[in-house]
Parts: structure tokens; sequence; C-alpha cells
């Protein structure tokens, strides 16, 4: 596909309009009250939402007190919902993950979406 100036320069303009407002996210936390923290990042995950057109957006990490399964920390979804879920259950939610070299990709924080998911299992 041959890319017209205007249409390099759309794109451009929207990588720049990304990257500032990631630097804008980022420069909010520093010297933050840690009391602020957890509202702020909820409100990062808002911006985000709102610059990709976004309807919900969350983090999660793993229990400390049950193996595999992921709790939600923050989240940013629209006012009439979705609720806020209670965890997933990583091995019955992504069975694929769960077998061979992938479980070594999955340790601490992670972060993915569903076709990335679709992706990896194909490499199995």
């Amino acid at each position: 596909m041959i890319q017209t100036e205007a249409d390099f320069k759309r794109k451009l303009e929207k990588q720049l309009q990304f990257e500032t407002l990631l630097f804008e996210i980022s420069a909010g936390f520093v010297n933050l009250p840690t009391d602020q923290i957890d509202s702020k990042i909820e409100d990062a995950l808002r911006r985000i939402c709102e610059r990709l057109g976004l309807d919900l957006s969350s983090l999660w990490h793993w229990s400390d007190s049950r193996p595999y399964f992921f709790m939600v920390t923050h989240l940013h979804s629209p006012p009439e919902g979705p609720l806020r879920p209670e965890g997933i259950d990583a091995q019955e939610a992504f069975p694929l993950l769960w077998c061979g070299p992938l479980i070594d990709l999955i340790s601490g924080y992670v972060m993915f979406d569903w076709m990335s998911v679709q992706e990896m299992t194909c490499l199995l």
C-alpha cells in the first residue's frame, strides 16, 4: 500500500500525541504522594482509553494466596459497567498458556491482549 505524505503526517501526529500522553502520565507520578497513586493510575487508564477509543482498561496482578489467579488492581470502565471482576483463574481462562515453554514467559505482572494470546498459542 502506497502511503501519501498526508497519511504519513497524520500517522506521525497521532504517534506524537500518544507519546506526549505517555510522557504526561509518567511525569505525573514523579514525587506523587503514596496516597494518590491508585487514583493517578485509574486516571491514566482513563486517559489512555480516551486517546485510543477503548471502553475498558485494567491492571491485574497475581494473587498472593491463590496460585494462577489474577486479581484486578485498577480498572477504568464506562459508568454503565462492567462491574469489577473478583478475579480470573488463569489456568481456566487461558489453558494453552500453561503447557510447554510458554509458562516461562508469564511471571510477575502480565500485560497482553487476546490477539497476542492467540498468537502465542500458535507457537505450540
